[in-house]
């Protein structure tokens, strides 16, 4: 029988920054889990005397030892900024884990986070894993595939994560279109048009995706040049 998967989001929902999301695969002690992203937002006008607002780390804390790894899909600080403060003590994981984390992006996305986490003095608490476009990694149970993508910073990636429940795919979406390949042909356009008023997006909600079902979720980022916001499509896939 497949092990049960959860996906649950601590951060960047219905928000702009502090994107976090982990997926949990199994249960009890058996359990693990691979984070994706772990951002800071800036505080908007109301938030008197506070610097940055971070995701919830509560549930990371509190299963610090079956955390597998964090995903860093591209540089941007609503998307590693918070990992220094993830692996510090008392309201992070540092002083729940015996172990470096393992972190795992392009290497212009770990030098980016790199900066932030050195300045914390927490580089013994991380060990880097620089990817290439189109890798394919496995992070204790997790098939992960980075699939590059057109993004606002370089070297930025779509992450597919192959559970044993399907496959799940997080995008930034700021996308005019979504082509979703199988293997190593699989390929994101998430290019950005500021000029034009509004953007087209792909499949979404309970609509069928042609040639395949699968359930899409929206978590992340908003979409620019337009007042609605439309975040980052997580496609559940029954078998990719």
């Amino acid at each position: 029988m497949a092990e049960p998967v959860r996906i649950v989001i601590l951060g960047g929902l219905g928000e702009i920054g502090r994107n976090c999301l982990a997926i949990e695969q199994g249960t009890d002690v058996d359990r693990s889990i691979l984070v994706i992203d772990c951002g800071i937002m800036f505080p908007s006008a109301d938030l008197h005397g506070i610097d940055l607002v971070l995701p919830d780390f509560t549930y990371l804390r509190e299963n610090a030892s079956s955390i597998v790894g964090l995903v860093a899909t591209h540089g941007h600080e609503d998307h590693v900024g918070g990992i220094q403060f993830l692996l510090r003590d008392e309201h992070g994981i540092g002083d729940r884990r015996d172990t470096p984390l393992p972190v795992f992006g392009s290497r212009l996305t770990l030098g980016l986070a790199r900066n932030r986490i050195e300045e914390a003095g927490l580089l013994g608490r991380v060990d880097f894993v620089p990817t290439n476009d189109g890798d394919r990694v496995s992070i204790g149970p997790f098939e992960v595939e980075f699939v590059p993508v057109t993004h606002s910073v370089p070297h930025a990636h779509a992450i597919v994560v192959r559970t044993e429940q399907g496959v799940v795919l997080q995008l930034l979406v700021e996308v005019e279109e979504m082509v979703v390949g199988q293997g190593s042909e699989t390929g994101v356009d998430q290019s950005l048009d500021r000029d034009r008023p509004e953007h087209d997006f792909g499949p979404r909600g309970d609509q069928q995706v042609e040639g395949a079902t699968a359930r899409l979720l929206l978590v992340g980022e908003p979409a620019l040049g337009t007042d609605e916001r439309v975040d980052a499509v997580v496609v559940l896939a029954a078998d990719t």
